[in-house]
């Protein structure tokens, strides 16, 4: 029933896969691959984009528009955001049921890296908000911003061909600040 009903747009979009009039095999072959390429690829039917409301200005910025004219602090913070909400959605966390046994694990990978000091700490106060227990994968020269913002903190320090990790929490960082 579904082929019949759409039976039209069916064949014209595998004819616009398959047809390379006037090439040979080889060259077909590579045409075909390079539409299946373009055709299953979501971004040939979608745009996504980040509105930015100022609360302040009252204005509303796209950030597609925009990741041109500003910082690389400015374009990743509504990137953290959005997946900070998606994922405290998809685990289903109830801002005001902080005792809810669900996991809440995620993983950032160079985080933070193009963010100053007081984005970094907005982030993570934002991950604490949401009840996520984050691993924060960090470049060196963000260490001094997320350590004193997180519970534990792993130094992975690697000489030659071994590795070993050194842990210090907290508490320990405002000894060393005194």
């Amino acid at each position: 029933a579904f082929y019949e009903k759409h039976r039209e747009t069916i064949d014209d979009f595998f004819a616009a896969i398959t047809e390379a009039p006037g090439a040979n095999d080889e060259e077909r072959r590579d045409i075909i691959n390079k539409n299946i390429a373009r055709y299953t690829d979501y971004r040939t039917y979608l745009d996504f984009d980040l509105l930015v409301h100022n609360i302040e200005t009252k204005s509303i910025q796209s950030l597609a528009n925009s990741m041109n004219t500003k910082s690389g602090g400015e374009t990743q913070t509504p990137f953290y955001i959005s997946i900070l909400a998606s994922i405290a959605s998809e685990y289903r966390i109830d801002l005001d049921d902080a005792s809810s046994n669900t996991p809440r694990l995620i993983l950032f990978d160079e985080a933070f890296n193009k963010m100053d000091s007081e984005r970094i700490k907005e982030s993570i106060e934002l991950l604490k908000r949401f009840h996520l227990q984050a691993i924060l994968v960090a470049p060196p020269e963000k260490v001094s911003d997320i350590a004193p913002l997180v519970d534990r903190n792993l130094c992975v320090i690697r000489r030659k061909n071994s590795a070993f990790v050194k842990w210090f929490d907290k508490s320990e960082i405002a000894e060393y600040a005194v």
